[in-house]
């Protein structure tokens, strides 16, 4: 008999990241993966501690949130610098959870 975790990996491939489902092929660090790509349009830096928003106050902040299979790409540290599509970001945050990896990534505008 087939577990809850069985039929979460079988959905991870087979509809999360299936490209003909909600997935894209995107290059990450020159590797093609199949990802969900999420692009957050406010980076609220309120909790980064006074001197931070200080320090960034008129910088603009791409922030993006990968979802890929965790076997397809090794979690990166935070601050680690990475390269999405040939844009360079840097790692906010990145976790596993039950097959997927998220990883939370930022690129300063200006």
């Amino acid at each position: 008999m087939k577990t809850f975790k069985d039929y979460l990996n079988e959905d991870i491939q087979g509809v999360f990241i299936n490209p003909n489902e909600f997935a894209e092929f995107h290059l990450l660090d020159g590797i093609s993966i199949s990802m969900v790509i999420e692009k957050e349009t406010v980076d609220s830096k309120t909790g980064l501690g006074q001197e931070y928003e200080d320090a960034t106050q008129g910088i603009f902040e791409t922030v993006i949130v990968l979802s890929l299979k965790a076997a397809d790409y090794k979690k990166p540290l935070v601050g680690a610098k990475v390269r999405l599509d040939g844009k360079h970001y840097y790692v906010i945050n990145a976790f596993e959870d039950y097959g997927m990896l998220t990883i939370k990534l930022g690129a300063n505008e200006s």
